[in-house]
């Protein structure tokens, strides 16, 4: 795993070193204190960078969950969450709503064990989303990306004997801040916000579509 120093994050991310260690103490950023100091995953801060169209604080997981949930079904939503679809093109939308989940890398020599416990979402998702079958990966996917199911987080990475390792993953784990996953199956909203974070150009670029076309959606059956 690659680390930044708290500085070098604050620069990047346009903030205090403060604020960056009130994130890696609230674990919205990825890290280890060593002594007295942090030192910052540079993948988290990557990360980070690519989410700063976001304006304003994340949303609460549940209304994150909300919006998803409307975004992908055709639902309405109250006038507060309406202005969350309504108010915001799609990368900002994109952006709102990934800021809602935490993300983590880990290696391991037996993914298939992860597998078995995670509700697919991004990369490996990415036939729920597309409009054209040339439109998905050719091939499997280099990474296990999903949220977990039917173990809680820290069982499944003891279960499935993973080690958070940023260069090495092979398993891409997503939770909500409060830990509630209430679907069966990942929504569509949800599997194109997990791909448009991605740095992989051909999976972001359908993730991004993917979303604009259901807010676009949305938009025409819920706006007065």
């Amino acid at each position: 795993m690659q680390f930044v120093t708290t500085e070098e994050a604050a620069r990047r991310l346009g903030v205090s070193t403060r604020r960056v260690v009130d994130m890696l103490t609230s674990k919205q950023l990825a890290g280890q204190k060593v002594h007295r100091s942090w030192l910052v995953s540079e993948a988290a801060v990557s990360e980070r960078e690519r989410l700063q169209y976001g304006d304003g604080r994340p949303l609460k997981a549940a209304t994150a969950r909300a919006v998803v949930g409307a975004l992908s079904a055709g639902t309405a939503l109250p006038a507060r969450q309406r202005a969350i679809v309504q108010h915001r093109g799609v990368e900002q939308l994109t952006a709102v709503l990934a800021r809602s989940t935490r993300v983590e890398r880990f290696a391991t020599r037996n993914p298939e064990l992860a597998a078995e416990h995670l509700h697919f979402t991004g990369a490996n998702a990415l036939e729920r989303i597309v409009t054209h079958a040339n439109d998905a990966l050719v091939g499997p996917a280099r990474q296990l990306h999903g949220y977990p199911k039917g173990l809680p987080y820290e069982e499944l990475i003891d279960h499935a004997m993973l080690v958070r390792d940023d260069e090495n993953a092979r398993v891409v784990l997503y939770r909500f801040e409060d830990d509630i996953f209430p679907w069966d199956t990942t929504p569509t909203a949800l599997v194109a916000v997990d791909a448009a974070r991605s740095d992989i150009s051909r999976v972001h670029a359908v993730g991004l579509e993917a979303l604009e076309r259901m807010r676009n959606q949305w938009l025409a059956t819920h706006t007065p």
